[in-house]
């Protein structure tokens, strides 16, 4: 087993990985020319010399660090002239620094930096969508040095997952903690909107309410058996993929303190977990966070009203109750009030066997097979009171966006 892990550039998460079997961390600068999986916003600030001092310290731990160029898209910089000479300037420095491993989402990026480092390892970022042997055998006779299979195709099916497996022999990544509804048809539009929201000179300066995530999360308050129609695996799981082949695992969490991280890796490498399952799966609700970076972070959020001056001036005050309810939450400080929803990692015991044993979910739907619907009124607890408070600020903004009315100064009228 070995991990490859998110970190958020605290230099105490390093010491704290210590006899873990950690192959790499992963991160990058708060923006770039290319962009990333992350929206700014949510995300502490980063230089170039943190990326460094970070770079090193690694190093120094025989820890590799990787780093991210792994947006979707990055709005065809490059292939301006502009644009290769920052992504060229980027990529040298990085190189300068001791950072070898790299982690992207297209094609010509891999190219790109094959052409120019030989001996660079590059990572095929869970954003390229391999899901079927077919693709990963093309990225493989691209030169891509280890693939990140998309958890929201292949993370529940044992036959996919063997004929990909078979396919290449490049190593093969999961993505254990993410949690996103399976198959997601938000997905493709998402990692677009998140790549805009990541890249320097992008028009909306890096902050942008999350449409995407806005809509599931007010889906998930609806639906609590939505949470185990997803992508996740737990630790105690992590023997059915071994069986597989698979024993490279991926945590996501870039934005999280440093003693949840290390947390979600105590539990992976320990394969137990006792609690809240939304404590290693979700990027929101924790306890603690460094101290400069909060206030950073803070700051940062703040100023996204500045930016929201091109919506309807009404539509502010909204929005500032999303942010005084997402910090209750815990999104950028300790939570404050008690979890939504629970979910009982013990009552999931066993519950991974049946999914694999009737070949997955990809070919389902969950209306008609209703496996989750059962476990989820034994396993998941909802506090309604939490909940409709969440929904009552969500739902107005969400139709707005989805009217217009947001940016518009006047009420739609029929």
């Amino acid at each position: 087993m070995k991990f490859s892990l998110p970190t958020n550039f605290d230099p105490r998460y390093i010491e704290g990985l210590k006899g873990y079997p950690v192959t790499e961390v992963y991160g990058k600068m708060l923006t770039d020319v290319i962009g990333g999986g992350r929206l700014s916003q949510i995300l502490p600030a980063v230089s170039l010399s943190d990326v460094r001092r970070h770079a090193t310290l690694c190093k120094k731990n025989g820890i590799g660090f990787n780093y991210l160029l792994n947006a979707a898209n990055s709005d065809n910089c490059e292939y301006t002239r502009q644009g290769q000479e920052q992504l060229t300037r980027l990529l040298d420095d990085l190189w300068g620094m001791g950072v070898e491993r790299f982690t992207v989402a297209t094609p010509y990026l891999l190219r790109f930096i094959k052409a120019r480092y030989a001996k660079a390892w590059v990572k095929i970022s869970v954003f390229a969508q391999v899901g079927d042997p077919r693709k990963a055998r093309q990225w493989e006779d691209m030169g891509a040095d280890e693939i990140v299979l998309d958890s929201l195709l292949v993370n529940r099916e044992v036959a996919t997952l063997l004929e990909i497996r078979r396919a290449v022999k490049v190593p093969l990544q999961l993505l254990v903690n993410n949690n996103c509804y399976y198959g997601c048809a938000h997905s493709p539009y998402h990692m677009s909107v998140i790549a805009a929201g990541s890249r320097r000179g992008s028009k909306t300066s890096g902050f942008m309410p999350d449409y995407c995530f806005l809509r599931c999360t007010a889906k998930k308050l609806r639906q609590p058996e939505r949470h185990l129609m997803a992508d996740w695996i737990r630790p105690e799981d992590l023997s059915h993929y071994e069986e597989l082949g698979y024993d490279n695992f991926k945590l996501s969490g870039r934005n999280m303190p440093t003693d949840v991280l290390l947390m979600r890796l105590k539990a992976y490498a320990g394969r137990r977990f006792e609690g809240n399952l939304l404590d290693l799966i979700q990027d929101f609700g924790r306890t603690a966070v460094a101290g400069r970076r909060a206030t950073a972070l803070k700051s940062r959020l703040n100023s996204l009203f500045i930016w929201l001056g091109n919506s309807a001036p009404l539509k502010l005050a909204a929005w500032r109750k999303l942010l005084d309810l997402s910090r209750k939450q815990g999104f950028f400080s300790a939570s404050s009030i008690e979890p939504p929803v629970v979910i009982d990692n013990r009552a999931l015991d066993g519950f991974l066997g049946p999914i694999l044993r009737m070949g997955g979910c990809r070919n389902r739907l969950c209306e008609d097979c209703q496996y989750c619907h059962g476990i989820a009124a034994k396993a998941i607890s909802v506090r309604a009171a939490s909940r409709d408070t969440i929904l009552q600020v969500q739902e107005p903004l969400l139709q707005g966006m989805e009217s217009g009315e947001f940016w518009r100064a006047s009420s739609v009228r029929n």
